[in-house]
């Protein structure tokens, strides 16, 4: 079943008291005995408002109902782009034998994982540990004290209703049977722990590294790009991990790589060949059937890998495709000046319906161009997915289509996106996808970075305008003058405090803003953040951080985020930007703190290094050499936007145009001239005026490597 499955779980470790203890302060007095997510600011949540489910909000309140009545509690966890989230409730949420079931003998909770991740990643690793199998829908039963006792995904009614009155009947007749149930399953979590040993002094050399990297290589699909079997996710991290270590170690084989894996998926039916954006993941091996929705920061990430490949081949398939996402994102965009979160897979309750076509469909639209389009897009009576239907991928050449249709092979492109047109023109009269319109702080934060990219690459100033433009969003409304954040927006209104994560995802954005304009207060803004990480996000091991703040009201730490997925983890992040943060400031401190924070993951990198991506991305910096280039004088910007047009991930930029306010920068500064400093290891080599000589010392001599 193509349920909106997790992938790349780990044995990390969860303990029970997460579930009870993770918790929004809530007003007393609530009315357990109807559904009350009307008030809610989540539109996911918001879609089950009308459920006959007494759905409550994650909330202190509704566990201590929970031990008042001797209920137990049933948690279920979802998101709004998610197809079988939407069939479920369809089937068992709107069902009135259902809710009556689920209200007479459980406190029903709903939780939207993109407005609380950590209560998703506490679940979603009990589910793994418990089932074996884990993704959304989620659902949990767990004891009123917060023991699991089971978790699955989606479940047809029919095993819905026999699996909750199995347990109803149970906790009625033998209740001990059940805590000892969920006594066993508490006991095996806790044992199931990783530890991060502040002490450990773990080290490695580019030989050790080359000797994971090679390792890793061997799971990849060496024809149709990503790794081997399905489903495939297009995992932006592991991508620019190997686009790093190609670049550095001159193993091509993994730029390589990379290439055929984001080349295949532009061909693919995961890219929307006529508005622009990636799908989620694909359930076959090309990537040509999708899950069709459409996430900001899948988007945003790979319109960074897009681009790096733009600075290193020069390939106008990859600035295309910059493009075409750069224009479906503008659909994306609130008036605020955030970027909503996703579109649905599904409209008209059916799965990727408002992206497929019938061929005769087609032929009323495209007339005589039909022969030729439906061979250039795979097109068949029978459909090339599933009772007719067919999903647009591009399953031939350009130069077979020309040669066979006799078309003009220099008027291909303007042929093509007539074609192109006049479906889209046809696709935009159907009902569309729901957009889930919260605005969320790290995902955005992951956009100005991708924005930023592009800028550096294509130095079309509308990328740079446009991060610009959302950091102020973020810097305004999302968090104040303390350095407290927000974690989402929806319509105007702030909601629920930010966890590690959007820390972690915005001083990243801040240093990278700093890096490409040269304004010093986006600087000062990250290490504002960073301070308040360091004093509210304590862990009781010292070395990585806790997901949520230490004012919470836990009982016990909560699971630290620490494996890289679909996005990297906050700790990894966050050791980038101690060695960022600590290198523009000469604060040894924040150094060593992420060679730490590496040394103490590094046992764990070298035997799962697909589950380290952006770990091993700091390791190279903390390997390779890492190199200071300061550009000073009244040319800076222009200066340093003309030398980062060519790719170099080892490279930490400063300058300033007017002053001196950084130590790499003193005695740097010369009026009338603009002067480029390479330094490595606060050594610097003579300063030079020249653009291609500062190139030439840092060993950058062509685009692509």
């Amino acid at each position: 079943m193509d349920f909106c499955i997790l992938i790349k779980m780990n044995n990390k470790s969860i303990f029970y008291a997460v579930f009870s203890l993770i918790l929004m302060a809530c007003s007393g007095g609530a009315n357990w005995e109807k559904n009350n997510l009307g008030a809610s600011h989540s539109p996911y949540l918001l879609q089950h408002a009308d459920n006959p489910v007494h759905w409550q909000e994650w909330s202190e309140a509704a566990f201590e109902t929970a031990k008042s009545q001797n209920k137990l509690v049933l948690v279920s966890v979802g998101y709004a782009a998610c197809h079988w989230c939407h069939v479920m409730e369809r089937e068992s949420f709107e069902d009135d034998s259902v809710a009556h079931l689920m209200n007479a003998h459980f406190i029903n909770i709903k939780v939207d994982r993109e407005e609380r991740p950590e209560v998703d990643r506490a679940l979603i690793d009990m589910a793994q540990k418990i089932s074996g199998r884990a993704g959304w829908p989620l659902n949990v039963v767990l004891l009123p004290d917060g023991k699991p006792i089971t978790a699955g995904t989606y479940f047809p009614k029919e095993h819905w209703l026999k699996l909750l009155s199995q347990i109803t009947e149970t906790w009625n007749e033998n209740p001990d049977e059940l805590r000892k149930l969920g006594d066993r399953i508490h006991r095996g979590l806790a044992y199931q722990k990783l530890t991060f040993e502040a002490e450990r002094n773990n080290q490695a050399d580019t030989a050790m590294i080359h000797d994971w990297m090679e390792k890793w290589s061997y799971q990849w699909d060496t024809i149709n790009g990503g790794y081997s079997g399905t489903p495939k996710f297009p995992l932006p991290n592991d991508l620019m991990t190997f686009l790093n270590y190609g670049v550095l170690s001159g193993k091509r084989g993994f730029v390589t790589h990379t290439q055929n894996t984001v080349s295949k998926m532009l061909k693919g039916g995961i890219y929307d060949q006529l508005a622009g954006g990636f799908a989620r993941y694909a359930i076959d091996s090309a990537w040509n059937i999708p899950h069709f929705e459409k996430m900001l920061y899948d988007n945003a990430q790979l319109l960074k890998i897009m681009a790096v490949l733009y600075q290193l081949t020069d390939e106008p398939k990859y600035r295309l495709g910059i493009e075409e996402t750069w224009e479906w994102l503008s659909a994306m965009k609130s008036s605020e000046g955030g970027y909503y979160a996703s579109l649905n897979a599904e409209s008209e309750g059916e799965e990727g319906k408002y992206y497929v076509w019938q061929l005769d469909e087609v032929q009323k639209i495209l007339g005589k161009a039909t022969p030729w389009v439906s061979k250039y897009y795979g097109l068949t009576k029978a459909g090339n997915w599933d009772n007719g239907r067919n999903i647009l991928f591009q399953a031939g050449s350009p130069e077979e289509i020309c040669h066979e249709f006799d078309i003009d092979v220099s008027n291909w492109l303007d042929t093509l996106n007539w074609a192109n047109e006049k479906l889209l023109e046809r696709r935009q009269k159907r009902e569309a996808p729901s957009t889930d319109r919260k605005i969320i702080a790290a995902w955005n934060a992951l956009l100005i970075n991708g924005f930023l990219h592009c800028y550096l690459a294509t130095q079309d100033e509308k990328f740079l305008n446009e991060s610009l433009i959302i950091a102020d969003f973020l810097k305004n409304t999302m968090m104040n003058e303390k350095g407290e954040v927000w974690r989402s927006s929806f319509e105007g209104k702030r909601n629920i405090k930010a966890g590690l994560t959007d820390y972690a995802y915005l001083i990243d954005a801040f240093v990278s803003l700093y890096q490409t304009t040269l304004d010093k207060k986006w600087l000062e803004e990250a290490s504002l953040l960073m301070g308040y990480v360091e004093s509210n996000f304590i862990s009781p091991e010292k070395t990585l951080f806790q997901s949520s703040q230490k004012q919470l009201p836990l009982a016990v730490p909560i699971e630290m985020d620490y494996t890289d997925n679909v996005m990297p983890s906050a700790n990894s992040v966050l050791a980038k930007n101690l060695f960022r943060l600590g290198h523009f400031y000469y604060d040894t401190a924040r150094i060593n703190r992420a060679e730490k924070m590496v040394g103490a993951v590094l046992p764990y990198l070298q035997s799962t290094p697909q589950y380290f991506a952006n770990w091993m991305d700091v390791l190279l910096w903390q390997t390779y050499p890492y190199f200071e280039v300061a550009v000073a004088g009244p040319e800076a910007v222009e200066i340093l936007k003309e030398i980062r047009l060519d790719y170099r991930p080892n490279v930490l930029w400063l300058g300033t145009e007017t002053s001196e306010y950084l130590p790499l920068l003193e005695q740097k500064f010369v009026r009338d001239k603009t002067l480029i400093y390479v330094c490595l290891e606060k050594s610097c080599k003579l300063p030079v005026e020249e653009v291609e000589k500062a190139k030439k010392q840092l060993g950058m001599t062509i685009r692509n490597p």
